[in-house]
């Protein structure tokens, strides 16, 4: 059974595309990434409505997603349309102040970039 949320997740694709301006290839991927989000919710007995963004919810998702080995910066990518989503909810009117959509997304490992000579040192 499809919930709630699921609708308006289809209702907040065009809506990237058109008001924000976001690419075939990002809408794509957060529809993607929110279709991932649902199931997590539905796997785990959470009902389908807007009220089921809270932060323990997120929380597990994310969980779920390091413990599957997924790369930082897919986590990271899931939670930004996440985020997204939950802003939408909340300027649209179904969702007052949504804790999501001002969720601290944990911080990226950064890294230093290599040198050229460090990748194939010559023989």
């Amino acid at each position: 059974m499809q919930g709630k949320l699921f609708t308006l997740a289809r209702e907040f694709l065009p809506y990237l595309e058109a008001e924000r301006g976001c690419s075939r290839l990002t809408v794509s991927s957060y529809a993607s990434d929110l279709r991932f989000f649902l199931a997590h919710l539905q796997a785990s007995g959470q009902s389908e409505e807007p009220s089921s963004l809270a932060l323990p919810h997120t929380r597990s998702w994310i969980v779920q997603m390091h413990r599957a080995g997924l790369s930082p910066t897919t986590v990271a990518r899931r939670i930004s349309a996440l985020k997204s989503f939950a802003r939408y909810l909340e300027e649209q009117g179904h969702t007052d102040r949504n804790e999501i959509a001002r969720f601290q997304s944990p911080a990226r490992q950064q890294t230093l970039p290599t040198r050229a000579d460090q990748r194939h040192p010559e023989e």
